[in-house]
Order: structure tokens, then sequence, then C-alpha cells
């Protein structure tokens, strides 16, 4: 993952460069194996942004404003204290809400009771860990619980 991640941050930063963006700004890649495609570039606070101060232990704000006063993105290589993922629900089929607040690390949550279609949002998770592998099984576990508390209805 070492090579992978190094390849991302590189290339991070040589598009950030290249389309002259300052500041906090999210680039979105899908890593395959051990290739990297870029998706897209978000020039704006990312969803992702919790994710990194919870791993670097690192105010990003704080980071994005340097950035504006220095005229380019403060040099400094990150430590990384743990894992962290978050991970979004889609629906994947017509389905009733229930109540989702009680389950730990759910947040950007649909009210209970709202009938949600195929592909959109029911709530997002965070989680962190001692490894990606940790990560990944307690997000696998939360999604569990939330298709739980999801009850198909039939729209007419």
């Amino acid at each position: 993952w070492r090579r992978v991640f190094d390849t991302c941050a590189r290339d991070a930063i040589s598009f950030s460069e290249a389309l002259g963006l300052k500041g906090s700004n999210g680039i979105d890649i899908v890593i395959k194996g051990e290739d990297v495609y870029l998706i897209e570039v978000n020039p704006r606070f990312q969803g992702s942004l919790e994710c990194v101060e919870e791993a670097t232990e690192q105010n990003v704000f704080s980071l994005h404003v340097s950035s504006f006063r220095l005229g380019r993105v403060p040099q400094l290589k990150p430590r990384y204290h743990k894992y962290c993922g978050r991970f979004i629900y889609y629906s994947r089929g017509d389905v009733k809400v229930g109540e989702l607040i009680d389950v730990l690390g759910c947040r950007d949550i649909t009210p209970p009771g709202r009938e949600v279609g195929p592909g959109e949002p029911i709530c997002s998770f965070l989680y962190e860990g001692r490894s990606r592998e940790e990560v990944v099984r307690k997000c696998m576990e939360t999604r569990e619980k939330i298709v739980g508390r999801l009850s198909p209805f039939y729209s007419e």
C-alpha cells in the first residue's frame, strides 16, 4: 500500500499545482490493484476531511488557511497514526428507512419513515482503527445493522 499511497500523494500534488489550486481540494481517485485512476478534482473541502484529520491528527482547516498566507501548501510529511474510513450507504431498492440514530458511527442520516429509492444515500459512517482491515470490518458490520433497519416498500 505504501507505493500506491505515494503515487496518489505525488499525483495529487502535481494535479493541484498544474491547476493552480490552493488550500484543501478534493482529488477523487479509484485504486484498482496497484493502478491509480483520477476521477475528478473538486476545489473545495471534501467529505473525507474528517478522515484525514483523524488519521493524521492535523487540523486541515489551519493548513488550508496557511496555504493562502504562504501562497502554497505547507510542505510537511504527515504522520499517519491510524486508519480511518468514511463510507456512504446507498439504497439497493425501494425502502423505508428505520431508526438509525443509535447505530454507532452513523451520520448524515435519512430521517426515519422516509421512503428512499434505489441509489439514494441513506447515511454515512466513519470509523478508525489500527488497520485497514479493522476499519473495513467495522463498516461491514454497520452496513448489516443498517440493512436490518430498512423495510421494502412498493411505489405505485
